[in-house]
């Protein structure tokens, strides 16, 4: 991002994936560890006349809505300016265009090793028929961090009470057999049940999303 502005609000975090837009400052912004972001796309990559459909990513998430000053001429840019800029952007960056209506592009790429998922565009429109502020909702991809587990106390009531249990802080890599560090508390708690009924014979099954 660039340099921050005196004007820019001191509680605004970089943007983690686009430089800003020309006369740009920071104003209303949110960040959150862990959610739910509702997003667009066409139904056939790439073909504007498919149709779109909604799907939702989830991640760490960073949202903006910066207003726009005006340049030399007393203008501020106008929303098929700002549309057509993040659409480059995007391409520029290797990034997957999602979706372009007249106001957002729906988009995702990656930057060195962290996968985003967002749309930017106009999120206020000028009485000019300009665009008075960028809005920015971003995702980056990150699985929820589990603080909560199932302890080895609680392992041990569900195996005698049923003969089973079910875990739901075991996180691998997108598309691949390598845990994730986020799985570390659940494992330490099934080593416990293990090592004190070094005798049982278990089965482990697991499965994989879409």
């Amino acid at each position: 991002a660039l340099a921050q502005s005196p004007k820019d609000n001191i509680k605004c975090v970089p943007n983690p994936v686009f430089n800003r837009f020309a006369g740009e400052v920071m104003g209303n912004c949110e960040q959150a560890r862990f959610k739910e972001l509702n997003l667009e796309r066409w139904k056939v990559a790439g073909d504007s006349k498919s149709g779109s459909e909604s799907f939702k990513v989830e991640g760490e998430h960073w949202y903006y809505l910066n207003p726009v000053g005006k340049d030399a001429k007393g203008l501020q840019p106008g929303l098929l300016e700002v549309v057509r800029n993040f659409e480059n952007a995007v391409h520029q960056a290797k990034g997957e265009v999602l979706l372009v209506n007249s106001k957002f592009v729906h988009y995702h790429l990656r930057k060195g090793m962290d996968e985003f998922w967002g749309k930017a565009g106009c999120g206020s429109e000028s009485g000019s028929g300009g665009c008075g502020a960028i809005q920015h909702q971003i995702i980056r991809v990150a699985g929820m961090v589990q603080s909560v587990v199932v302890s080895s106390e609680q392992i041990a009531k569900a195996m005698g009470d049923e003969g089973k249990v079910v875990f739901y802080g075991i996180y691998f890599d997108t598309d691949k057999a390598t845990l994730k560090t986020e799985s570390t508390p659940t494992l330490v708690e099934m080593a416990k049940w293990l090592q004190t009924n070094a005798g049982a014979k278990v089965f482990i099954v697991g499965h994989t999303d879409m």
